[in-house]
């Protein structure tokens, strides 16, 4: 439970980390141009924590403890890339399947925003458990 912690604490920090250093530079660049009324003047806190505590708990459970726990890797990866390649996919499917979502159901919803978000969740999500990977690494 310890490692587990630790593996959650190490992927929360790195990942906010990273989103917040995006959001603060792309929401006004990217974000609210192509979102326009779509986007919230004030952010919303409670669902953002919301989703920071899920989301942190997909890239722990899925990418980051099991390679920091020594599982072996079925396609043969060594355990950063094992953390870095499952961190990458559970980014692909978690923002795409948001992003996908509203490009489906949301009226004007951007196309490209889209592709661009899924890209970046994609990144930043393989970035955060290839980080965390080795953060816990020097603390064992």
């Amino acid at each position: 439970m310890t490692r587990f912690a630790l593996s959650y604490s190490a992927v929360f920090i790195v990942f906010a980390i990273l989103d917040f250093l995006w959001l603060s530079n792309m929401a006004g660049r990217i974000y609210r141009p192509m979102m326009g009324d779509l986007l919230l003047e004030k952010f919303n806190v409670p669902p953002a924590i919301l989703f920071y505590i899920l989301y942190v708990f997909g890239l722990t459970w899925f990418a980051v403890y099991p390679a920091a726990s020594g599982q072996v890797s079925p396609y043969g990866l060594s355990p950063l890339m094992s953390a870095v390649t499952n961190g990458f996919m559970v980014g692909l499917i978690g923002y795409g399947t948001y992003n996908l979502t509203a490009l489906a159901v949301v009226k004007n919803w951007s196309a490209p925003l889209s592709y661009i978000d899924i890209g970046w969740g994609a990144v930043a999500s393989a970035v955060a458990s290839g980080i965390a990977f080795l953060c816990l690494r020097l603390i064992k």
